[in-house]
């Protein structure tokens, strides 16, 4: 081999063992850096476990505070009823009396108060039963149920001027729970009859259906509608959509809430001068809750 061939075979060689040293190098730095992202990574998921910690035991709080505030209110939405029912008791005694008319005045303003204290004990009794009795199915009488809604539907300023009519469509018993049946119909036929303009008449329209495995229900009416602005929160909780609603803005929410319960769907419309809430309800599939005890 001539000596110019050996010089540049060399030079290969030394060009060949460059290279391989700066792959090494590059090696040598991408094992750091895959070494600093290891770190890294471990760091980040021993704070992400930490916080998952830290977050699963204020779960655990909250719900238990939770309880404990389903409790309070339970319990308190039916304790206050002897005291609200004596106060009211003792005031109907008072109209026997001779009042002067201080008295009187002052008798009207303490019946109005407790009327308004006993409109917030209902709307908190309803939303207790509805939110923690025990699911209980049976065969339920629908006609019995509307009949007893609409006994204590009569007191509202509109009652009398607004026509209902009920359509069974031969679905008079059926398999719910009875509770939750008359809770919706309530709060669902109360609104239809409450939003309206003034006292004007018109109709409520009540229908009940069945499909393969569902029971469906259908409350119509000719009142003001729900306006778009509002439709986004007429679910909410202590939401009022008009000034001409005494309650507690419980109403909706109670029905959204019970119905999920059942594991069944609200859908509503609202066009045309009509409002129609359907309520879908399975037969069967419903979610088992455990009654708080009141004592």
């Amino acid at each position: 081999m001539e000596n110019s061939d050996l010089q540049q075979l060399v030079a290969v060689l030394q060009l060949k063992n460059q290279q391989l040293e700066e792959r090494e190098r590059d090696r040598d730095d991408q094992k750091e850096e895959l070494q600093s992202q290891k770190e890294e990574l471990t760091a980040a998921i021993e704070a992400l476990v930490l916080k998952n910690n830290s977050l699963a035991e204020t779960l655990v709080q909250l719900q238990k505070r939770n309880q404990e505030l389903d409790q309070i209110l339970y319990r308190a939405s039916h304790d206050l009823k002897t005291p609200v029912s004596s106060l009211e008791g003792l005031l109907d005694l008072l109209k026997g009396e001779n009042l002067t008319q201080a008295q009187t005045n002052l008798h009207v303003y303490m019946d109005q108060k407790v009327s308004q204290m006993n409109d917030v004990l209902k709307s908190l009794t309803m939303f207790a039963e509805a939110s923690f009795e025990r699911i209980e199915l049976k065969e339920v009488s629908a006609e019995n149920i509307v009949h007893q809604v609409l006994h204590d539907l009569s007191y509202l300023p509109n009652f009398a001027n607004v026509r209902i009519e009920v359509l069974y469509n031969g679905l008079h018993h059926f398999r719910t729970d009875e509770l939750v049946l008359y809770n919706i119909l309530k709060c669902l036929i109360s609104n239809s009859i409450t939003y309206r303009d003034g006292l004007k008449g018109g109709y409520v329209w009540v229908n009940f259906s069945k499909d393969e495995k569902d029971v469906l229900i259908e409350i119509t009416d000719d009142g003001e509608g729900i306006s778009p602005a509002i439709s986004a929160s007429i679910f909410d909780m202590f939401f009022r959509g008009s000034e001409r609603s005494h309650g507690q803005g419980l109403g909706l929410y109670i029905v959204k809430s019970v119905v999920e319960r059942m594991k069944g769907e609200v859908l509503w419309i609202s066009k045309s001068g009509k409002t129609t809430f359907q309520v879908i309800l399975p037969e069967d599939e419903v979610e088992s809750f455990t009654r708080f005890s009141s004592s």
